[in-house]
């Protein structure tokens, strides 16, 4: 695969603390491994005690909690959302690292590109033969409760902090992900202008429609573009003005 085209600095926040970590911006083949174990979690709570005392966690400590009449049934959901949180942390993090494990071992670098709260975005050299060996290492099913599932597939992404990247898919479709921006106006960015500083400030509407279509937007995509508005209160009611945004 085509070596990295330089490196991005960013912010990935793991079990409360922010750590600061430089992430290749490769042009890579990748797969996007959803994690399914908490999709449902108060329902699945009992069935995820089965499953998961080989981490040793106080699953068998909490137990009792959950029993006890003594904690009123408020408290006993607080507890079951401070659980699952924490224990989705641990189990993100053994998981990413076993994959770094396995990438030194086998290609000499780390092939761990992102995570975020319930995810891993993996680089892979060989997609079959990687796949497979991943298998092994980590649990790869798409039903089963404290799996991992591959959800998506893609050919190249750029990363640039927590909840900001930008994906290829096979088919040539980007997936654009960037925390507060509005989805309409993804056609936007491409991967050259994705990038700290990217802003639609003083563009005006002509200047957005124009961007969009030289990144190949659709007619249908171009519909939907416009100055994003927000709320502004004045004295006597609220009004609507144009905002921008801005990639910090």
């Amino acid at each position: 695969m085509p070596a990295g085209t330089g490196t991005r600095r960013g912010i990935v926040n793991f079990a409360g603390h922010s750590a600061e970590t430089t992430v290749a911006a490769h042009t890579i083949e990748s797969v996007w491994l959803v994690n399914v174990s908490f999709t449902c979690l108060p329902a699945a709570f009992t069935a995820s005690i089965s499953i998961s005392n080989h981490f040793g966690s106080p699953f068998t400590t909490l137990a009792p909690l959950f029993q006890s009449k003594v904690i009123k049934s408020s408290r006993k959901h607080g507890l079951v959302a401070l659980f699952t949180t924490s224990y989705g942390r641990d189990y993100l993090i053994r998981t990413a690292a076993k994959i770094r494990e396995w990438g030194v071992k086998k290609y000499g670098e780390d092939l761990y590109c992102y995570s975020d709260t319930d995810s891993i975005s993996v680089k892979l050299n060989n997609y079959e033969e990687d796949v497979n060996e991943l298998r092994e290492i980590i649990d790869i099913h798409k039903y089963k409760l404290g799996a991992w599932k591959i959800e998506k597939r893609f050919k190249r992404a750029k990363y640039l902090r927590a909840k900001t990247y930008i994906m290829e898919d096979q088919d040539g479709k980007l997936d654009v992900t960037i925390a507060g921006f509005p989805k309409n106006l993804a056609p936007l960015l491409n991967f050259d202008n994705f990038d700290h500083g990217f802003t639609t400030k003083g563009l005006t509407l002509e200047q957005l429609v124009e961007m969009a279509r030289n990144n190949g937007a659709t007619e249908e995509q171009i519909a939907k573009i416009d100055q994003h508005l927000k709320y502004k209160y004045v004295k006597g009611g609220v009004i609507l003005e144009e905002s921008s945004f801005t990639i910090n």
